[in-house]
């Protein structure tokens, strides 16, 4: 289910010209003696950017515009990783530059454990 929603929200950014530019998932291929817990500390990141044939033909050649997607995993039992959300939070919070929005956090999920109390 996740891999699905994720899916369908970068066809969605797609079709708005904007295209993945990095990924960082805590996830997958962490090493050292806090490898485990990482997903439970961080959320994962993925960054889109303006696709670069949109810029050149408004002349923002000099603007970057740049979207965010942070991702929280959870498990069945335990819910959502908490410190990972209120880090996600702190990201957004702390975030500078233009956001249309403000500090609103649109949430999306859970998918396991069907809680929603942190």
């Amino acid at each position: 289910m996740f891999d699905h929603v994720v899916e369908a929200l970068q066809r969605a950014l797609d079709a708005d010209d904007l295209v993945i530019d990095r990924v960082w998932l805590p996830w997958r291929r962490q090493t050292g003696p806090n490898a485990s817990r990482y997903q439970e500390q961080y959320p994962g990141l993925i960054l889109f950017r303006r696709a670069q044939g949109d810029q050149v033909k408004e002349n923002k050649k000099d603007k970057k515009e740049l979207l965010a997607l942070l991702l929280v995993g959870e498990t069945p039992k335990a819910g959502l990783h908490k410190a990972a959300f209120l880090k996600a939070v702190e990201i957004i919070r702390d975030c500078t530059g233009r956001k249309e929005e403000g500090n609103l956090i649109r949430v999306i999920g859970p998918y396991f454990s069907g809680r929603r109390s942190l």
